[in-house]
């Protein structure tokens, strides 16, 4: 039998997901909480707060149609929270997550706990399984600006670079230049 918990997850993700779409979700909202979840035994920080911090991070991007993310997305996070009836610091402790989530993509480093971390460090993770999505020049070479951005400035966590380590090297092997691939992208 699930928990009073476990069904308040699930409500949230489930109506979340259907604005993500099926696609993004499996794409990367789920790996990103695998990460994440990872990071949390690690760590020894609350999943519950990480995993819906990771299931709203871009949720006002793609789902609410927020391009700018904060603070819009924030509170429509926080009122989601409270429908589903979460207690107002876990709803504070998330908005953090998001809003620091945010910030770090503006160059704004504010992260007041370990769970905000986390859920940064397993989204920049999670986009390392977009490697065999990069088909045309141009996602490529978008999508090695990308990776390498976030490996710099977002993958922060010891346990994350860990955790990244051979997903990174395979990045940087599949993108870096031989003479025989002069049309390759080139990575750093």
């Amino acid at each position: 039998m699930k928990s009073e918990e476990d069904v308040k997850m699930q409500k949230v993700k489930k109506k979340v997901m259907r604005k993500y779409g099926e696609y993004y979700w499996e794409r990367h909202i789920l790996p990103a909480l695998e990460f994440g979840r990872t990071l949390c035994r690690k760590l020894n920080a609350t999943c519950t707060v990480v995993e819906l911090g990771i299931v709203f991070h871009d949720a006002t991007k793609f789902a609410f149609h927020d391009l700018n993310g904060d603070p819009l997305g924030t509170k429509v996070c926080a009122e989601m929270l409270r429908e589903a009836g979460y207690p107002e610091e876990i709803i504070e402790k998330v908005v953090e997550c998001v809003s620091y989530h945010w910030g770090v993509h503006r160059g704004e480093h504010t992260a007041h706990s370990i769970e905000a971390e986390i859920v940064v460090n397993a989204d920049a993770l999670a986009h390392f399984k977009f490697l065999d999505d990069a088909t045309s020049e141009d996602s490529k070479k978008w999508l090695c600006e990308k990776l390498e951005f976030e490996w710099e400035h977002m993958v922060s966590l010891t346990e994350a670079r860990e955790l990244g380590a051979e997903m990174y090297r395979q990045f940087k092997e599949r993108f870096k230049s031989t003479p025989t691939q002069s049309s390759q992208v080139v990575c750093g």
